[in-house]
C-alpha cells in the first residue's frame, strides 16, 4: 500500500485506490499545511487524496486533526458515560423510551 501511495495510485490518508467512478474516490491534490495558513506550493507541501478525505480534512493540518480526533474521542466518552447514566435513571423509574412515559 505505501508504494501505491508513493507512486500516487492510492489516497494519501486512508490508503484507497483511486477510483475516477467514484465520486468520493477521485484522486484530487491535496496541500498537507493549508494554503490559506500558510503552507506553500512546494510538492513536500502536496499528497495526492480521494475527494472524500480532502473534503473532510478541510482547513486542518495533521496536528488540528489529532487535537480534534482527541477531543471528539473525550466527547464521545462523555456522551457514553451520560447516556449509561439517564440509562440507570430511567431503568429505576420505570421508564422507556418511546414507551409513553414522556
Amino acid at each position: 500500500m505505501a508504494d501505491a501511495i508513493t507512486k500516487g495510485e492510492a489516497c494519501a490518508y486512508c490508503g484507497d485506490a483511486f477510483d475516477m467512478t467514484v465520486p468520493g474516490k477521485r484522486k484530487t491534490r491535496d496541500h498537507v499545511i493549508p494554503k490559506s495558513i500558510g503552507g506553500g506550493r512546494s510538492v513536500l507541501n502536496i499528497v495526492f487524496a480521494c475527494a472524500d478525505c480532502n473534503s473532510l480534512k478541510a482547513n486542518h493540518t495533521p496536528t488540528s486533526l489529532r487535537g480534534l480526533a482527541n477531543d471528539v474521542h473525550a466527547f464521545a466518552i462523555r456522551c457514553r458515560v451520560m447516556a449509561d447514566h439517564v440509562e440507570r435513571i430511567m431503568q429505576t423509574r420505570g421508564m422507556t423510551i418511546g414507551g409513553g412515559n414522556d
